[in-house]
């Protein structure tokens, strides 16, 4: 598919006048029509998201350039039931959804409940850590 780009250029007020771009977004998409990636460029420097999509078109991964990633999953119905901040392969924050109860066991989509909770590391730092007392004021 093709991607598109914008551009912005231009003065803001009679104090600071661009000559150049100063920011910019690339989008790029699939066949299906899906965003597969943005990248971003303001005042030099940039950022860049890939987004990956499951065979029904949701979002399912978003990987930012630092590293980290946001997971999405979803039910038999298509809801989403999780969502996971990760760093590599370690998860940093989870986010759980849940949904009420439609009558006669149907399903809803309708939100129940959304906890989030943070991933405690499991294992303590091995480098001691310098303490250094309060500086005492006065005297």
């Amino acid at each position: 598919m093709a991607s598109t780009e914008k551009s912005f250029t231009g003065s803001y007020g009679s104090a600071i006048t661009y000559t150049g771009t100063i920011a910019g977004y690339r989008y790029e998409y699939d066949a299906n029509n899906n965003l597969t990636k943005l990248t971003c460029s303001v005042s030099g420097s940039s950022w860049t998201a890939t987004y990956t999509n499951d065979k029904d078109n949701r979002p399912t991964v978003t990987l930012l350039d630092n590293g980290r990633s946001i997971v999405n999953s979803y039910d038999s119905i298509g809801r989403i039931v999780t969502r996971a901040l990760k760093n590599g392969s370690s998860t940093i924050l989870t986010t759980a959804i849940t949904y009420i109860a439609g009558a006669n066991g149907s399903k809803t989509a309708l939100v129940s409940t959304i906890r989030t909770a943070r991933t405690v590391p499991t294992a303590l730092p091995t480098t001691p850590m310098a303490i250094s007392p309060r500086s005492q004021r006065g005297a």
